[in-house]
């Protein structure tokens, strides 16, 4: 029998989300905090996003391991191709 989210524990999540969300913000008007790493902060913080999302309100915690396995290593390849791509972009060429 699956398990799903009380309301009490999605009410957490969700004031997670809004928190994550408004940092996100922050960090974008901030810039100057973190650097030339803000960007990178604010991908890390979105797949924290992306995951609560999908692990808690789409159930795919309880989901088979195969499945999980595929969103999870979707999830770090999208992640770091975007960082990825961010910082290269970024590198002087000559």
């Amino acid at each position: 029998m699956m398990e799903h989210v009380s309301s009490r524990q999605a009410l957490g999540i969700w004031l997670c989300l809004v928190i994550a969300s408004l940092l996100t913000a922050w960090l974008a008007d901030h810039a100057g905090v973190f650097g030339t790493w803000t960007v990178i902060a604010i991908l890390v913080i979105a797949l924290l996003k992306a995951r609560a999302v999908i692990l808690y309100y789409m159930d795919v915690r309880h989901a088979p391991w195969q499945l999980r396995l595929a969103f999870e290593a979707w999830a770090a390849f999208v992640t770091l191709v975007v960082g990825g791509l961010w910082l290269v972009q970024r590198a002087p060429l000559f």
